[in-house]
């Protein structure tokens, strides 16, 4: 049979994108099911802070309608704010799944949902804006559905994250192609879809992706500017739905984000060393290792070069890959060019004004990732001088920027390349074939086994407490400060020290990064193993969280507990009930704003869903 006849059956009885997907996500489940939990019954460590803080949160929900935030938890260090804390979640997928499921099941879960909205984020974004055909969009939700950022994360807990799938959603309700100028979008057109991008970057603000909020949001920038460049946007509209929509999900996230500042303020996380990698050679080809082969891999090249390293750089700080896939299709484009070269073609790139600007934004995107991961000790002075650089330890994870960049010029150059066009269908199905392969047998000992290096942590204790408390539906008190001891009577700070919740206790030297990877910034004051609320010398053994985020209201210190007379607030507060306690005037109007601009942009929804109703009942109207 000829390569046309192939050809010709393929398109013809082409599956469509949904049964592509059924096959991916069925071949998702089956290589990561296993680790959730492993064959040992264990998980990597950092859902060792997840699960519990899952755990947490459903015992607020028990007592609590979901409008009402929970400022914050008895359930670690003797009472620490939650809702403050920049990197909480209560309102996020995996929450809202842990009261429904066990917080192991909602990481689970949290994770597909997240890799089945990437790949049709993506395919939306490729198909709409770009214009790309369906097989080259197919592969760019698929690319982007494996990325090991949200997989390889995932597996040793850092499932917080997943908000960067949300990233070519974003893009693609952010960037408004551009036909021709009778057929701008409309006024109704800009606000909906800057509503809903608001949603979503407001949801990255709430589910705690905010040391990732600056990368995620410069990753739509680029994708933007690409689009900019071959012309296939309107660069008006997306600044006009860019400004609405970050200025609505400033507004919704307010209350948060003024209280999570004040609450940071008084720990800022500047203590600590920024590593990186000696040379800009070694540079580049560690995150072109990183992109395209193995997480393990990468490390094992990287750790040599790595200087002013505080602590050991696992694998999961090198999880970007998007399989080979990219790197072939990026050489078959270089192929291309050189093909074309030889054969005496020109290739000719007009630029508007608008796209030069386009791609020296561009430009600048793609070298900040560099830029931070270099290392040489002038440099890094500089680095840490700048806010909020100051307070990053890992600087690696800015590699995520590259992540769409790469799927969308690849599917770019699937389209480009004349050979593989003409037989797409066929190229899509190998190379979707060599993805699936590749992530098969990718090695994955460190996920597998973390005991190895004493970094596995066992969920069975949040997961038999909180179905303990789902079969009763009473969220048990914190009665006890705890602290764990060895056998010689030291205390000791092994990964499931925050289980002690699911006994109803208060883990004294709990695991919260806020107050350092070792707690070096805790105020631990007069806080003592025994009952939460004993009394002596005039107060109580469990903190006032107030004092964390508004000390000045509150007549306090950070660290503070609760008096004496503060009898019936600190029995609330470990029961996880509401209790009273004064904001600053920046809180309060803040909270305004939240509820004000939530009101409105469901309003806004209301009106779409209405309109939208109205059109398809007047469709089936008109055709029946």
């Amino acid at each position: 049979m000829s390569i046309y006849l192939i050809t010709a059956y393929f398109k013809k009885f082409a599956v469509k994108p949904i049964l592509i997907f059924l096959v991916l996500i069925t071949g998702y489940h089956i290589i990561f099911k296993n680790f959730f939990p492993t064959t040992s019954g264990t998980v990597g460590h950092d859902f060792s802070l997840a699960l519990p803080g899952t755990y947490d949160g459903f015992l607020w929900f028990i007592n609590n309608s979901i409008f009402t935030p929970p400022w914050f938890t008895p359930s670690f260090c003797g009472g620490v704010p939650n809702f403050a804390d920049p990197q909480s979640g209560y309102y996020s997928l995996p929450q809202f799944l842990g009261f429904i499921v066990s917080p192991l099941k909602s990481a689970y879960l949290t994770v597909l949902i997240s890799a089945a909205l990437g790949y049709w984020g993506f395919y939306r974004l490729m198909r709409r804006t770009f214009d790309a055909s369906v097989p080259a969009s197919i592969l760019a939700g698929a690319l982007f559905m494996f990325n090991s950022f949200l997989s390889l994360r995932s597996l040793v807990g850092e499932y917080g994250f997943h908000g960067i799938m949300l990233v070519p959603l974003i893009a693609s309700l952010l960037i408004a192609p551009a036909k021709n100028q009778s057929s701008r979008p409309s006024k109704q057109a800009n606000l909906t879809a800057s509503v809903f991008a608001g949603l979503l970057i407001a949801y990255w603000l709430q589910s705690g992706l905010t040391t990732l909020i600056i990368p995620s949001a410069l990753s739509v920038v680029a994708v933007a500017c690409i689009a900019f460049i071959l012309d296939r946007a309107d660069w008006r509209s997306f600044l006009l739905r860019s400004t609405i929509a970050s200025i609505l999900a400033l507004a919704i996230s307010a209350s948060k984000l003024v209280a999570s500042w004040a609450f940071f303020s008084n720990f800022p996380r500047t203590q600590y060393s920024m590593p990186g990698i000696e040379g800009i050679g070694n540079t580049i080809w560690l995150v072109i290792q990183a992109l395209f082969f193995s997480s393990e891999g990468a490390t094992r090249q990287a750790n040599p070069l790595i200087r002013n390293m505080q602590w050991s750089v696992l694998p999961h700080e090198w999880a970007y890959s998007l399989s080979i896939v990219p790197l072939v299709i990026l050489l078959a484009g270089l192929a291309g060019l050189l093909i074309m070269k030889n054969r005496g073609t020109t290739i000719r790139i007009n630029l508007k004004s608008s796209s030069i600007f386009s791609l020296t934004i561009f430009l600048i995107i793609i070298i900040i990732p560099i830029s931070l991961l270099v290392y040489s000790p002038s440099w890094n002075n500089v680095l840490k001088s700048i806010p909020l650089i100051n307070a990053t330890a890992w600087p690696f994870r800015w590699t995520i920027i590259y992540i769409p960049i790469l799927v969308v010029i690849t599917a770019l150059i699937f389209d480009w390349i004349p050979f593989i066009k003409r037989y797409s269908y066929i190229m899509l199905y190998t190379l979707l074939t060599l993805m699936l392969l590749q992530n098969i047998f990718e090695p994955r000992d460190y996920y597998s086994d973390q005991s190895k290096n004493n970094l596995s942590y066992d969920p069975s204790i949040i997961e038999n407490a909180f179905n303990q408390v789902k079969s009763t539906s009473i969220a048990p008190p914190i009665t006890q400060i705890v602290v764990i001891q060895d056998t010689e009577g030291n205390v000791i700070a092994p990964l499931s020290r925050n289980d002690a919740v699911a006994f109803g206790f208060s883990q004294l030297y709990c695991y919260n990064p806020i107050f350092g990877y070792g707690l070096e910034k805790f105020p631990i004051k007069s806080l003592q193993p025994g009952p939460a609320l004993e009394q002596q010398d005039g107060i109580l053994n469990i903190k006032n969280p107030a004092c964390y985020v508004f000390p000045k209201e509150n007549h306090c210190e950070p660290g503070d507990h609760f008096a004496v007379n503060d009898y019936d607030r600190a029995q609330a507060f470990v029961e996880y009930r509401p209790w009273y306690f004064e904001k600053s005037l920046k809180q309060k109007v803040a909270d305004y704003v939240t509820m004000i601009s939530l009101a409105l942009a469901i309003t806004v929804l209301l009106f779409w869903i209405y309109g939208l109703v109205r059109n398809l009942s007047n469709k089936f109207g008109t055709s029946a």
